[in-house]
């Protein structure tokens, strides 16, 4: 079985990352993904879940085993075969949708599909920067 870490943020170019680790597997069907990740951009999700559905058609099985898979990493989790909690305090959360509209310095339109604090945070720091 391979490991490979899925730690931190998500982005189209980390998930490029992770689909060149797992074509790098020589004779390895089954991984597991070890999971710690509040989210990021969805850009890419449905490319990398393309890419595992027809990995499972050639017979891989994947695994997802988590300490946090939120928002774009439980999307990620959600595609894997089966998903496991490393341990009771592992947290998994909403495949959410947050966007901003307007100029930096000016009173921002906030979308958010919850109120979730982290997604409000990073929102923050992505308009204004």
């Amino acid at each position: 079985m391979a490991i490979i870490e899925i730690f931190g943020e998500i982005s189209f170019g980390y998930l490029k990352e992770i689909i060149s680790a797992i074509e790098n597997l020589k004779n390895e069907t089954n991984i597991s993904f070890l999971i710690n990740s509040e989210g990021g951009s969805i850009d890419g999700i449905d490319f990398f879940g393309n890419f595992l559905k027809a990995k499972k058609q050639k017979g891989y099985v994947f695994q997802a085993f988590c300490v946090n898979a939120l928002s774009a990493a439980y999307w990620i989790a959600s595609y894997c075969d089966k998903i496991f909690a490393i341990d009771k305090n592992a947290t998994f959360g909403n495949i959410g949708v947050v966007t901003s509209i307007g100029k930096s310095g000016d009173s921002d339109l906030i979308i958010a599909s919850s109120r979730s604090r982290s997604e409000e945070r990073r929102v923050g720091k992505e308009c204004r920067s």
